[in-house]
């Protein structure tokens, strides 16, 4: 590949061990080429509240990565969003109010998978923590980060029942 301009090489590693930090050379002849990307690998930046629609390992990747185009938009608004199980069709609706917004709200689901959902708890304990790959994010209504707690859980309950969550879903 001497003289190629490559923008992206996907590299695959069979990790067996629990090392948290690896140096490269010392597992050179262990790495294999998975794809070679024509354009870099990125996140787009934020395409607007109306236009939000996050894979959960999307979502991780802007969280972990705490991209500002995503970080300060939605940290600024409190507003209701919908998961969906992409596996099964089964919607949640949420809220985030206060501090952080809709991306404090977001950080939980990243971190824990269920954000403290009862249901979706459940969930992942009889299938396995690996089943928010199925969990798809977007956002149903935005508001200024001071509104009213009540006035956004109104809100959330309103789309509860528009979308029957409670008798055909995860609330």
């Amino acid at each position: 590949w001497v003289g190629e301009d490559f923008s992206s090489i996907v590299l695959k590693f069979d990790k067996k061990f629990r090392a948290s930090y690896l140096k490269g050379l010392k597992y050179i002849d262990q790495l294999t080429v998975s794809e070679i990307r024509p354009l870099r690998m990125s996140v787009q930046d934020f395409p607007g509240f109306n236009s939000v629609l996050l894979s959960n390992k999307l979502l991780k990747t802007i969280i972990r990565q705490s991209l500002p185009s995503w970080k300060y938009p939605l940290s600024n608004v409190a507003g209701v969003y919908i998961i969906m199980d992409t596996k099964t069709g089964k919607p949640y609706i949420g809220s985030a109010h206060g501090s952080g917004g809709i991306w404090g709200r977001w950080v939980s689901y990243v971190s824990t998978g269920h954000g403290g959902n009862k249901e979706l708890r459940h969930l992942l304990k009889t299938e396995g923590k690996a089943y928010v790959k199925h969990f798809q994010y977007s956002i149903l209504e935005i508001f200024d980060i001071s509104e009213k707690h009540e006035r956004v859980l109104q809100r959330e309950s309103y789309w509860k029942n528009i979308l029957c969550t409670r008798q055909f879903g995860y609330n």
